[in-house]
């Protein structure tokens, strides 16, 4: 599934489900005075930098030590690649309905395959997607895992475990070095975005198509799970997409459906970093001496620089 088109209603069908969230969180905010949309993060709102625009629908972004910066682009159904911001992208290699991207420590990149709707709401019964494994230096690519949900949101823990979510079902699948997969390995309803804790003990999930929250599994047993984070208020439908986490703790969540990237702290905490972003669904950190930026990619085909975003340990 990645046609333009197909893309397109996805895109649309996101917008009208958080519309429906939203009148359903009028409804709630009307019965509770008490609740609130989330506050700026201290210091105030980051000024969004836009560093390019490509016009199509952008689902995930990593920016390599190179400078390089890697994109999964659903318009186009490819990997796309730019050597640097301003430089004309090209594609790196086919992928249909590309998702998440990882950086292996070998230099090679894993990207989800079959993020579309057809393979969400499937997925949990007849998982079809896969992960591939991309050289970056040709584009060539092999098949690392196959048999999971939609591959949408991809994490990676310290021992080389990948965790693949699916927006459109519950189950969340744990893939090993091997691309074993153990299909529907926790269940948590609408998960998009994942990321492995400090310590390696939690996977946290946050779920886009229900009230906006951040699920927490612990990972030795995943039947354990609890809510670390939930939007309040008009929050509840701002959508949920994919986060990242900094060298603190902190977790970094694009809000597709609000135009916002939010900080969560570590107690669980929500605050809003930056507005008035065209859908955004992924941010990431920057490497090395740009790790204390977020990048942002979004529906809107923007790709954005939130500088100084990201709190960093100290030297």
């Amino acid at each position: 599934m990645n046609t333009s088109g197909a893309q397109g209603s996805r895109r649309a069908g996101l917008r009208l489900l958080a519309a429906t969230l939203l009148a359903g969180a009028g409804l709630l905010v009307s019965g509770a005075a008490t609740a609130a949309a989330a506050p700026d993060c201290p210091g105030g709102q980051i000024h969004p930098v836009t560093l390019a625009n490509t016009g199509d629908v952008l689902e995930y972004g990593l920016l390599a030590s190179s400078g390089r910066f890697f994109y999964s682009d659903q318009s186009k159904g490819a990997l796309m690649e730019m050597d640097g911001f301003g430089s004309p992208p090209r594609q790196l290699a086919a992928i249909n309905g590309p998702g998440g991207i990882v950086a292996e420590p070998d230099g090679s990149l894993i990207v989800g395959s079959g993020d579309g709707i057809t393979n969400g709401v499937l997925g949990d019964q007849f998982p079809m997607s896969s992960l591939v494994r991309v050289d970056p230096a040709t584009g060539a690519t092999s098949t690392f895992a196959s048999g999971l949900g939609m591959a949408n949101g991809i994490a990676q823990a310290a021992d080389g475990t990948l965790y693949a979510t699916n927006d459109f079902g519950f189950d969340i699948d744990r893939v090993d070095t091997n691309g074993h997969v153990d299909h529907g390995w926790a269940k948590v309803f609408s998960t998009n975005g994942v990321v492995v804790s400090r310590d390696q003990h939690y996977l946290y999930v946050s779920q886009t198509f229900q009230p906006a929250a951040v699920q927490r599994i612990t990972i030795a047993d995943p039947s354990q799970v609890s809510t670390f984070a939930a939007a309040q208020g008009a929050d509840i439908a701002a959508g949920p997409d994919d986060m990242t986490r900094d060298a603190k703790g902190n977790l970094y969540l694009a809000a597709n459906g609000a135009g916002q990237v939010w900080r969560i702290a570590a107690d669980g905490s929500i605050c809003v970093l930056a507005s008035g972003l065209q859908n955004p669904s992924a941010v990431v950190l920057g490497p090395g001496s740009l790790a204390s930026n977020l990048y942002a990619v979004g529906f809107g085909g923007e790709i954005v620089e939130l500088p100084g975003a990201a709190a960093v340990p100290a030297a």
